[in-house]
Order: C-alpha cells, then structure tokens, then sequence
C-alpha cells in the first residue's frame, strides 16, 4: 500500500508516480485538500481535508498537520488491529536503536 500526500491534489508528478504503483498492483491511499481531480481518481481510497490557511504563510501548514492527524489515526488503528505485531516491532525498534547509543 502506498500514501500520497498531495496538497492540492492535481500534481502532474504524483499522477506519474501513482499510475507507476498501480501497474505494479500497489493499493494507494490519498490524503489532499482537493475533491475530484485526477489524483482522487487515481486513488483507491481518498480522504480529503478542509484546513483554512493564513495569508502570510507560503505553505500549507495547516493542511499538513490534519494530514499527519489522518495518519496517527491510520497507524493508531493498524496498531490495535495487530496488536502482538506492533508490540514486538516497538521492541525490535527500541533494541536496534540502543545499539546506535553512544
């Protein structure tokens, strides 16, 4: 499975990347601001966000922070759905990082 996180939703090189992942059997997920475009098409299943922006910022930072809040509770979800999964992969992470202390 593949997540896309295109703003807009009518990105020229996400569609490219998209349809490369299709034609390999990759299931992908969109999370945009857009409704409708080529992209959502593309998609197997889109979530789409409403984040009003300021004027005085050139990036999308509130759309970006409701799209890491749709992934948390993506990931949270999964996490519970494989509980003994999540549980031994956190203990697999926490080992392979404390080799990588100092």
């Amino acid at each position: 499975m593949g997540v896309i996180f295109p703003n807009s939703g009518s990105t020229r090189h996400f569609a490219k990347v998209m349809d490369i992942a299709r034609k390999n059997g990759v299931k992908l997920v969109l999370i945009t601001s857009g409704s409708n475009t080529v992209l959502t098409k593309l998609a197997d299943l889109a979530f789409q966000i409403h984040a009003r922006e300021t004027s005085y910022k050139k990036e999308p930072s509130s759309a970006r922070i409701a799209m890491l809040a749709i992934m948390d509770v993506a990931a949270t979800a999964v996490a519970l759905e494989k509980q003994s999964d999540y549980i031994e992969n956190i203990y697999r992470t926490r080992a392979a990082l404390e080799d990588e202390k100092y």
